[in-house]
């Protein structure tokens, strides 16, 4: 896409030909300054269009709106996107990011209101790179909707009548992704997005939901010096469904990273429900930030489930999140959340021991009643009832063990690495090893678990549902920790 060149003549050659001395490296850093402020101008106009792209041209309502998956990024999240892979490409100053620049060529396969796009050339220039430089930039912008499009056309113009700069190389794609013509060219292709989170229509594709199409495609061109950063559901890390998905990113034998966000009690997209009726307008999506890197060393590195308040939102996004290297984990064939390196250690420890579900009895006349859902604690109830799993255990030992285990701050932690952040499954119960050691210590608890749960009722909660009073019980503080230090 070329650009009509305007605007303050003095910029170019006030940085090339200058000596390098204080006076000229001040004025450049003022120019640099201002072109990040007027990047940050695009970003606001970007992130107040949102709303009304999702509903115009190709959308023009829910209905269609909810078809076409179109929920925009906000500005926090996508410089936070750009800040992480950086960091993880060890793009750290001007001359790392002048080369990955000039390295690649850059897709955006579902461009919406061009959140990403203007926070990369915000990293770009808030490490250096010189506005001429930026302009560089070979960069594909792909979106099906005519008005985004438009939208981001004209920001580039803003930016390029200020900066005295024509974004020569910048093409405006009015196409699926899916369907878009990627013939191999000299640089490989960098691709980053936030790709629509839309069910597939049955018998459309292998996978359900659309994203892992677009993912699919990414990874199948990315070939061994090109990448892949995308937001995506949470689901790419544990779902039987993408399974063979998770093939085919750990079959680039590169580098991939996962940050994980769950959705409560705030939510990384901050709009995307705006006709709903409900007050929560967020769009409720727990997602992962995937990172997939080819050419860098062969690892797998995740973030625990990140939760955080709405208060805490801005130091969240501002640092980057601790990563466990999990790329020995073998556990099943997910991406874990690692809510710990120790229960990580314990899963390693344990493999190939019996698990909870061996000493569960569907006959059996012990019986524990497990909340089919979870957050904070594992929620154990009083008697059956939907939603409820009900587990039988043959003798008072096992159903001592099957409690101190269930109440325990490593099980918690095992759930939250395996689980989906939610729903507490009977596979999740049943599939939870029991090593020695475990087993050594559940023992030694159970006298005093024996009395923790006649004297239940001190730890009983109640929570209102639809109406009706929900009481469960929450052990935590009851039981002793069964997590190493």
């Amino acid at each position: 896409m070329r650009m009509s060149e305007a605007g303050d003549k003095n910029l170019r050659s006030t940085y090339y030909g200058q000596n390098d001395d204080s006076e000229a490296v001040g004025r450049f850093a003022r120019f640099q300054s201002a072109r990040v402020t007027h990047i940050e101008a695009v970003q606001r106009h970007s992130e107040e269009a949102e709303e009304k792209l999702s509903y115009i041209s190709e959308c023009k309502s829910e209905h269609e709106r909810k078809k076409l998956g179109s929920y925009y990024t906000p500005t926090d999240v996508a410089d936070f996107f750009w800040r992480e892979l950086f960091a993880q490409n060890n793009v750290l100053d001007e001359e790392d990011a002048l080369s990955f620049l000039r390295k690649h060529h850059f897709v955006e396969p579902a461009a919406g209101a061009g959140a990403l796009i203007f926070a990369l050339f915000k990293r770009f220039l808030t490490l250096g790179v010189a506005a001429e430089q930026l302009a560089e930039i070979e960069l594909s912008i792909v979106d099906v909707n005519t008005s985004a499009l438009a939208f981001i056309e004209k920001q580039l113009e803003v930016l390029a009548g200020a900066w005295d700069v024509s974004f020569s190389r910048v093409r405006l794609v009015r196409d699926d992704f899916l369907s878009a013509d990627l013939s191999s060219g000299f640089k490989p292709y960098f691709f980053f997005g936030n790709p629509p989170f839309v069910a597939n229509e049955k018998g459309r594709s292998p996978w359900k939901n659309i994203y892992a199409d677009f993912l699919e495609k990414a990874l199948t061109h990315v070939g061994r010096e090109g990448g892949v950063h995308f937001i995506v559901p949470l689901s790419v890390a544990f779902s039987r469904d993408y399974s063979a998905l998770r093939t085919m990113i750990t079959d680039t034998r590169g580098t991939v990273c996962l940050s994980n966000f769950d959705n409560i009690p705030d939510t990384l997209f901050k709009s995307g429900k705006p006709s709903h009726t409900n007050t929560n307008k967020a769009n409720s999506q727990r997602c992962t930030i995937l990172t997939v890197l080819p050419g860098k060393p062969r690892k797998l590195l995740a973030t625990p489930l990140l939760r955080w308040s709405k208060k805490d939102r801005a130091d969240l996004l501002s640092r980057s999140p601790e990563y466990v290297d999990v790329s020995d984990y073998s556990f099943d064939r997910q991406f874990p959340r690692p809510e710990s390196q120790a229960v990580m250690d314990y899963l390693d420890l344990a493999a190939g021991s019996p698990t909870l579900g061996s000493i569960v009895s569907k006959n059996g006349k012990y019986k524990l009643f497990v909340a089919g859902v979870a957050r904070n604690y594992v929620s154990l109830r009083e008697g059956p009832a939907n939603g409820v799993h009900g587990l039988g255990f043959e003798n008072e030992d096992d159903f001592l063990l099957g409690l101190g285990v269930l109440s325990s701050d490593l099980f918690l932690s095992y759930w939250l690495s395996i689980g989906d952040g939610f729903h507490l499954t009977k596979g999740n119960i049943f599939n939870f090893p029991l090593h020695d050691t475990l087993l050594r210590e559940c023992q030694r608890n159970a006298p005093a678990l024996r009395l923790t749960w006649k004297a239940r009722q001190r730890f009983q909660k109640g929570k209102l549902n639809s109406g009706r009073m929900t009481k469960s019980f929450d052990l935590r503080d009851a039981v002793p920790s069964l997590v190493g230090p």
